[in-house]
């Protein structure tokens, strides 16, 4: 199970990661890790403005994850489905220490030169941004085979907003 990131632009996160002063150093604060951010149309487009690159990281690490539109790089969240990584192993992982807002844009496009795919898969896990080319399939069944086809530990539940364990033949 992944841990819920930390919000990097909260004073609670801040004193968890040792940065930061003052008298609300490491008092609770209001969480956005559940509220959708809007990320800016064409984030990873050719001469776009880095604000929008770092929208994107910020939105990864404050959520936990995103489904992008490959073309267009704009969020996908349709209201039923599951989304399934589609490369044997994570295609790239970029270390959150690392992860500059262009690392995060080569990512995005080192992916899609390698696997051309329809959507992207984004998440934060054990201290790395993962990116994976995902495909969006609406069976249950057909999300499983894919997970088990592809290795994968979970997929994506666009109903339930949750990450399901992909099932092993025999169990």
């Amino acid at each position: 199970m992944a841990k819920k990131p930390l919000n990097p632009d909260s004073v609670a996160g801040n004193a968890r990661l040792g940065i930061g002063r003052g008298s609300n150093a490491g008092r609770s604060q209001p969480s956005t890790a559940n509220k959708v951010v809007k990320i800016p149309k064409n984030f990873g487009a050719p001469f776009d403005p880095r604000s929008k690159a770092q929208a994107l990281r910020n939105t990864i690490l404050r959520q936990g994850g995103v489904t992008l539109n490959a073309k267009t790089r704009n969020v996908v969240a349709p209201k039923r489905g599951y989304a399934v990584g589609v490369a044997p192993k994570t295609a790239v992982r970029i270390g959150t220490g690392r992860a500059t807002p262009g690392r995060v844009v080569g990512g995005f496009d080192k992916v899609a030169k390698k696997y051309n795919p329809k959507n992207f898969g984004a998440w934060y896990d054990k201290g790395q941004i993962h990116i994976d080319p995902v495909k969006i399939v609406k069976s249950y069944k057909k999300a499983q085979e894919l997970g088990r086809k592809f290795n994968q530990q979970t997929i994506r539940s666009f109903t339930s907003g949750k990450d399901l364990r992909v099932l092993r033949r025999g169990r």
